[in-house]
């Protein structure tokens, strides 16, 4: 690359252009899944290009940046096509003198934004409830998640890094106490139907409690 990123933002960036964003699809083919669907897009493989271009909410950030033509024709294109494409064009509007760079530092933060962060605080939720649960008393109770990653991460005992492993490993240190505790992905939904919630990090975890129990 001709311009100047951080070192993480290259690995990234090597990373996509391989199409191995470990979505999915590559969890998939390396024997980590049996399903390389897009847990959000019924049907759809979650790919390099699902995740950084056709995922719903990377189409939003990248339809305010670029015209309908030009991201038809995006649509267009397989994913090294469209990244390299991209990474090229240095003079794609005046409003972007730098369109490159910032092409690259827009699809690590889509990445970045849509795969883990919101995980993460899902994962915060989670622990924080399983904590008040076991502070109140509570033995027997399941928790409802509506991110499916969230409670792959503790069913499968992901291993991960950093605060997202510190996560998974303090869930799992209480799902091994003794209590009575499942943890189960549900649809947005159904969180209306909740006996109870518990607010952390700006989300809410639900929590279905034994008849009595309040």
């Amino acid at each position: 690359m001709s311009f100047k990123v951080p070192s993480k933002i290259k690995l990234f960036m090597w990373t996509a252009l391989h199409d191995k964003i470990l979505g999915n699809a590559e969890r998939k083919r390396r024997g980590l899944t049996m399903n390389g669907e897009c847990v959000a897009c019924h049907g759809q493989e979650e790919t390099t290009a699902h995740i950084l271009r056709d995922f719903y909410h990377a189409e939003e950030v990248w339809t305010r940046m670029i015209d309908s033509d030009r991201w038809r024709r995006w649509r267009q294109l397989n994913t090294r096509q469209w990244l390299e494409q991209n990474i090229m064009d240095n003079k794609h509007s005046d409003k972007y003198h730098e369109w490159a760079r910032m092409f690259v530092i827009s699809s690590w933060w889509i990445c970045k934004t849509d795969y883990i962060e919101p995980t993460i605080t899902e994962m915060r939720a989670i622990v924080e409830a399983m904590r008040w649960a076991w502070e109140k008393g509570i033995r027997d109770m399941e928790i409802q998640s509506d991110s499916r990653e969230a409670v792959r991460w503790i069913r499968e005992k992901t291993d991960l890094r950093g605060i997202a492993r510190d996560l998974v490993n303090e869930a799992v240190c209480w799902c091994a106490k003794d209590w009575n505790i499942s943890i189960r992905a549900i649809f947005r939904e159904q969180n209306r139907s909740a006996d109870g919630q518990i607010s952390a990090g700006g989300l809410e975890i639900v929590l279905l409690l034994p008849t009595g129990v309040c």
